[in-house]
């Protein structure tokens, strides 16, 4: 049975359906029409020639393209996504018509466009811009919304002022932006940046942002921070208070070395007591100072009790020589007790860079491997774990692999090698404390270089998944 029984005067229903969990290859439909306790059945239908236009597929509403896609964020309802164009090149200021076509004089200087679920379909509803837009800033490089969708923030890895002055000093020194939505209106962003340490060139200060669940919690990212030594990395920790967003803390790992790229992803809980911070180039192999590898990766997990913050008793590695770079990407479910980390140079078997994820959960504080994630095909420089995404309940998980080569095209297709750097993502589902994979999703065009999968987002359950294509055609976003 799919949805209730319907009306008696009922001439037709639409039911939504999840397209990445169904198996369009083996499914078949019938209606049972019945009275009293006699019912007649239709002659059964199968779908799978619907899979492809069942396929949302969604470009920059003002064709401003810019990488559309290379980021995305997904509010836990399913019902608002945040798409960032980090190479878009309108030089406009603040929150702008969805359909205001761009004017190419910043160029690079990024843009991220929300838009809506009505009706089944994404309808543009902002199209957003810095507040102090500059070409090359990469507006965009990240993005995160809170659960109900009503707050947006947006990372500029690359913008370079020293301060609010907007002075250009500092190359590469970074911001952050933070919009509020009220109704459907979107209001002007209010603007961080690095205070206590101060800024300085080369730190990429929202490379990464993540907000929590309630909005009311910003981790950012800065892996390029070097207070201690070149290229450690550093997380920066704001809370909103009385409507202003103020540094409570600044955080780093315990074992901080040089080139550790510490920061590179970030996710919190729904709460914003635990975070997760990805080193992709941290060199330890398993004890936290041994430098005996290069970029094995490492993921840290922080908590908060009260104001203050402290490093969890374990950080988290794989344990082996792989240079993986464990903690490219990172999220944590919305209790903070399962996270999921990419780790997308691992080597598996005799196959280079085909990539792996890793779930880990913690019961009572401590952190544990669960479950090792591989594609279900996989081979050379596929990239798989670039991009992760895990539902908020914690239950389902996604793993992007950019440069897988199939030319399949929807969900459950045979991989094949003739598409080079089309992308796919794998889903994967938890059963007791097993994951097995359960689709093999591709894009609905699958065409080679388009990168699909180079981000993924799910919604509170994983029946929504959306993931971006940046390369499709300046950038393209696919919905299932």
């Amino acid at each position: 049975p799919v949805g209730a029984l319907l009306p008696s005067d009922a001439k037709s229903t639409t039911l939504e359906v999840s397209v990445h969990s169904l198996d369009w290859l083996k499914s078949r439909y019938r209606v049972d029409a019945c009275i009293a306790d006699r019912c007649s059945a239709s002659e059964p239908v199968d779908v799978v020639d619907a899979m492809l236009a069942a396929i949302g597929v969604t470009t920059a509403p003002n064709q401003s393209g810019g990488n559309f896609g290379l980021a995305i964020a997904l509010s836990g309802d399913g019902k608002t996504l945040a798409v960032a164009a980090p190479a878009e090149n309108s030089s406009f200021l603040g929150v702008r018509d969805p359909a205001e076509p761009g004017n190419g004089l910043a160029l690079g200087s990024g843009a991220v466009h929300v838009l809506t679920r009505e009706q089944g379909a994404w309808v543009p509803q902002a199209f957003l811009k810095a507040s102090n837009t500059d070409a090359d800033d990469r507006f965009g490089t990240s993005v995160s919304l809170s659960d109900n969708g009503m707050r947006l923030a947006v990372g500029a890895s690359q913008e370079d002022s020293k301060g609010a002055a907007g002075d250009d000093s500092l190359s590469a020194a970074g911001a952050v932006y933070v919009f509020e939505r009220t109704g459907s209106q979107w209001s002007q962003p209010v603007y961080i940046k690095a205070v206590n340490p101060a800024p300085a060139a080369l730190d990429a200060f929202g490379f990464s942002v993540a907000l929590s669940g309630d909005g009311e919690t910003l981790a950012v990212g800065a892996p390029g921070q070097e207070t201690q030594i070149v290229g450690t990395g550093a997380v920066y920790v704001y809370t909103l208070n009385g409507g202003q967003w103020l540094q409570q803390d600044f955080l780093q790992a315990f074992n901080a070395g040089s080139n550790d790229a510490f920061g590179s992803a970030v996710s919190l809980s729904g709460d914003g007591n635990q975070l997760a911070v990805g080193a992709p180039r941290e060199d330890s192999i398993v004890a936290p100072n041994d430098e005996a590898g290069v970029d094995i990766g490492a993921v840290y997990v922080f908590t908060r009790s009260g104001a203050v913050w402290s490093h969890d008793a374990e950080y988290l590695k794989r344990g082996d020589s792989n240079n993986g770079q464990l903690g490219s990407a990172v999220a944590l479910s919305r209790d903070g007790a399962t996270l999921v980390a990419g780790a997308f140079g691992t080597l598996v078997g005799p196959v280079d860079a085909a990539g792996a994820a890793y779930v880990f959960v913690a019961v009572a504080g401590q952190w544990s491997l669960q479950a090792e994630l591989f594609a279900f095909n996989p081979d050379d420089q596929d990239r798989f774990g670039l991009s992760v995404a895990i539902s908020r309940d914690g239950n389902v998980v996604a793993v992007g692999a950019p440069q897988e080569a199939s030319s399949a095209r929807g969900v459950g297709g045979a991989a094949d090698n003739q598409a080079p750097n089309s992308g796919a993502v794998y889903v994967f589902r938890r059963t007791g404390t097993q994951w097995p994979g359960t689709s093999y999703v591709k894009s609905a065009t699958a065409a080679q270089q388009h990168l699909f999968g180079r981000a993924a987002a799910l919604d509170e359950k994983g029946s929504t998944l959306v993931a971006g294509a940046p390369t499709e055609n300046d950038g393209t976003v696919h919905s299932y």
